[in-house]
């Protein structure tokens, strides 16, 4: 699709809910720490995704699977 962007917002993250939407159907969503460890992994079967977390303040990263690939995105928690 065109313009199909990965939409995390807000980022930086100042609350307990990070909402996610793209273009294609995710199939899971991972949140990943600065060292590659997996901290929360969810399925989401949708366009659009909330997801809840209690992070600790730093940087984060979003892996987000469908069926053509993945993109990770980073985020940052206040």
């Amino acid at each position: 699709k065109p313009n199909c962007d990965l939409q995390v917002y807000p980022n930086p993250v100042s609350s307990d809910k990070i909402t996610i939407s793209f273009c294609y159907k995710m199939k899971s969503v991972e949140t990943v720490d600065m060292k590659g460890s997996t901290l929360i992994f969810k399925q989401a079967e949708s366009e659009n995704y909330v997801l809840t977390h209690q992070l600790s303040s730093g940087m984060y990263f979003l892996k987000m699977v469908y069926n053509n690939g993945m993109i990770f995105k980073k985020i940052v928690v206040e």
